[in-house]
């Protein structure tokens, strides 16, 4: 039997991120690893409460505060919440149209799988985003920002104001806008993520990345194949951005996001196992790690960049060479079927590998 200081906690868990959120969606709570039926009891008692209220419009489900909700989490968490909920607070003005409650709803992903593997969502919690960079208040420690923080930049916000990134994580392994394309294939406008990209850099000093999360590991075939659409209104990969990262929104993304983000363990698995091949320079300008032989390039695919996955391909076809593809055993099928029978796939198994970077392995973050 949960205890009544758990409940307690789970409801201020639920509405401190639906406020963050604007809306927050079934799925992104279903995030939190509490039973349904604990989700469903706290919800219902929130809204008996007249905390929070539940709304089912355009095939969109999702749950908002109310304003007995605000004024809760205004008092009770001043620090947090009394500057959040002020009028011309941009984050607070409630949205009710289509665009901006999906929009709402993807951002509630993002930010609760941000929150249970460990990074710092809330403003009292992480340094301003655009402090100088000798602040004391500046951490090492993984923080993540909204859109509506990064666009917190008076006239630099209208360079960017369409581009359709949902947030901003920085952490150790790097800065990186974060979009959410669900279970299809996001709309997309090269030139504006180029721009937004360029420009979040220069005010930061640093060379932005971009992350793409998706439903499942099958959504990275859709950005991985996709051509834009007969328009081009949708995802490509093309030449403007240097990288982009794709994460599930499921379990195994939440150990990606604790090997490849939130920590260097990445980077360090990276070493050993490419030191452990003996691997020789790439001889030509082949994006891979290194060469096995003289016909057989490696790449080391477990950080699952879509732009190195995708250059591999095409530039190992003309020169007739084989592959060897290295990846997490989650990403195994999606680079099979992508490479079919230009590369051997070689697999490690990611429940070992968090065991040996002593990562939380499913779960919330330890």
């Amino acid at each position: 039997m949960e205890k009544a200081s758990d409940i307690s906690r789970l409801k201020d868990e639920i509405l401190h991120l639906a406020a963050l959120s604007g809306e927050i969606s079934p799925f992104a709570l279903s995030r939190l690893d509490r039973s349904p039926k604990y989700i469903q009891n706290c919800l219902y008692d929130l809204m008996q409460d007249n905390m929070l209220i539940y709304c089912s419009k355009d095939d969109l489900e999702g749950y908002r505060l109310k304003p007995q909700g605000k004024h809760y989490l205004a008092r009770t968490y001043f620090n947090r919440f009394a500057a959040f909920f002020t009028v011309g607070n941009k984050a607070n003005k409630v949205r009710l149209d289509l665009m901006h409650r999906r929009r709402n709803l993807h951002s509630s992903e993002i930010i609760t799988m941000m929150y249970k593997n460990g990074a710092a969502i809330f403003p009292d919690d992480k340094p301003k985003l655009y402090a100088p960079l000798a602040d004391s208040s500046q951490s090492s420690q993984s923080a993540y920002y909204t859109s509506y923080e990064v666009k917190d930049r008076g006239e630099e916000s209208i360079k960017i104001k369409n581009a359709r990134f949902n947030g901003l994580l920085r952490c150790c392994m790097g800065d990186y806008l974060v979009y959410n394309t669900g279970a299809s294939v996001i709309k997309w406008e090269s030139m504006s993520e180029f721009r937004a990209a360029e420009v979040v850099g220069r005010l930061l000093g640093s060379e932005i990345r971009q992350m793409i999360i998706g439903d499942t590991m099958d959504t990275a075939w859709d950005l991985l194949t996709s051509d834009g659409g007969p328009e081009h209104q949708y995802f490509e990969l093309d030449d403007f951005i240097p990288s982009i990262v794709f994460v599930p929104n499921d379990a195994y993304g939440d150990f990606f996001l604790r090997m490849n983000c939130l920590t260097d363990s990445i980077k360090r698995l990276k070493y050993s196992v490419l030191q452990k091949m003996n691997l020789q320079p790439c001889p030509n300008s082949l994006d891979c790690d290194g060469y096995a032989d003289a016909k057989t390039a490696v790449l080391f695919a477990c950080d699952m960049d879509l732009k190195r996955i995708r250059n591999l391909k095409d530039g190992a076809k003309p020169k007739s060479l084989n592959l060897i593809v290295i990846c997490f055993d989650f990403q195994a099928e999606l680079l099979s079927r992508y490479y079919g029978n230009l590369a051997t796939i070689r697999t490690i198994d990611s429940r070992k590998t968090a065991e040996l970077f002593k990562i939380p392995y499913g779960g919330g973050a330890s």
